[in-house]
């Protein structure tokens, strides 16, 4: 499903409406149900009748309104790398634009979503990352949408807040400007000192994060794009800021394997490098750099031994 991207040429995107308040009418009506369940006269009966709705409730990932028994009661989801998303249930092909649609179907999981954060004591974590999973294939061609944008941000929060890693890394694959937004943040500081950074409310959401790889990974391009097309030295602080805060929170191979599969091995032979003159380990980065120059520079700025190099 995450290798998949909506695209549509039409200007006008419909827009996302979010009903919280309707899509948790029926979990509130379920709950009612359980508190006046029971009756001391038969409580084998009760605790039965308990289970049953506490499972419907459980089950119930939708309010039953109009418009959303196409979305969720087709039995032919369209598959995408094996995975069903059900905004792309029975969009028809042969439209050339599908927008309106997609956008009443977002409409209902977001709504669904924001009920799950705002209402629950405990938010799911698996329902919420469903979520994002399906409207994945969507966000970039409706990252515009303020409704979108709102939830995210909400989502975004709450992951922060609660050290939720795993919606944080779902979140930084949709929205990698979150990212972004941060090191632009840090870099607009005049201090670059570590014991200022650590007071900073931007870097300590970095710090928090950083060891999540898909978060590590964007750092990492996001600061190498920068010292691609600019030369101050600050880029090169907060990198070493960011590997000395990485290094302090992880073993040695659990840092390593936060960079991609690709790099990992290479960054393994670089951080065990002694001299910089290595014949072998320059052929390598010599490599690297024809094959991927991003690359090179993510490599040569984080092992500081090779930073001559860029």
């Amino acid at each position: 499903m995450t290798n998949y991207e909506y695209t549509c040429s039409c200007e006008l995107k419909s827009h996302i409406y979010l009903d919280i308040l309707e899509t948790t009418k029926l979990d509130k009506a379920l709950d009612q149900l359980i508190d006046s369940a029971w009756d001391d006269d038969d409580e084998e009966s009760d605790e039965l009748l308990v289970s049953f709705i506490s499972t419907a409730k459980k089950e119930t990932t939708f309010i039953s309104k109009e418009n959303l028994v196409d979305v969720l009661n087709s039995s032919q989801h369209q598959k995408i790398n094996g995975s069903a998303n059900i905004i792309l249930t029975d969009l028809n092909k042969n439209e050339s634009c599908n927008c309106r649609a997609v956008s009443r179907r977002l409409s209902v999981l977001l709504s669904w979503g924001l009920a799950e954060l705002k209402f629950s004591d405990v938010p799911n974590e698996q329902r919420l990352l469903e979520v994002l999973g399906h409207i994945q294939p969507f966000a970039k061609s409706f990252s515009t949408d303020n409704s979108l944008k709102g939830f995210l941000q909400q989502i975004w929060n709450y992951a922060i807040e609660t050290g939720k890693s795993s919606i944080v890394s779902k979140l930084v694959t949709i929205e990698p400007s979150k990212i972004d937004q941060l090191i632009e943040n840090l870099l607009n500081i005049d201090s670059m000192d570590f014991d200022f950074l650590s007071e900073n409310t931007d870097f300590k959401i970095l710090a928090s994060i950083v060891c999540v790889p898909e978060v590590f990974r964007r750092v990492s391009l996001c600061l190498a794009e920068k010292q691609m097309n600019s030369s101050s030295d600050k880029i090169q602080t907060l990198v070493n800021v960011i590997l000395k805060t990485v290094k302090a929170a992880l073993p040695k191979r659990q840092y390593l394997n936060l960079y991609s599969p690709k790099l990992s091995t290479i960054a393994a032979i670089l951080n065990e490098a002694i001299n910089p003159d290595d014949p072998l380990v320059l052929s390598l980065l010599t490599e690297v750099k024809n094959s991927c120059y991003v690359d090179f520079v993510v490599l040569v700025t984080h092992f500081s031994l090779f930073i001559n190099l860029k």
